[in-house]
């Protein structure tokens, strides 16, 4: 079996798109090129979603630690009459 030389042009039938693109996305028409094509859009959301979620985890981090200065430990027992020996 002959090999291709760097020179000559590689068919589109043997050209690799993506690690788990099929062969119909070099087809336009295909519903898989759409995807493939369209995904600066997904990952823009990806984005927004990984910022909200560090966005709310800011917002928890704070309010738990507002709320443990306020709490006043004085008032919670170390142990219950039957626990003390």
């Amino acid at each position: 079996m002959k090999k291709a030389s760097p020179a000559e042009p590689v068919p589109p039938s043997s050209r690799r798109v993506g690690a788990c693109a099929d062969l119909a996305a070099d087809n336009p028409r295909s519903p898989q090129a759409a995807t493939l094509h369209g995904k600066a859009g997904s990952s823009l959301s990806l984005w927004l979603w990984v910022a909200a979620g560090f966005l709310f985890l800011a917002v928890l981090w704070t309010g738990m630690f507002y709320a443990s200065r306020q709490i006043d430990t004085r008032t919670v027992p170390l142990a219950t009459k039957e626990a003390k020996p």
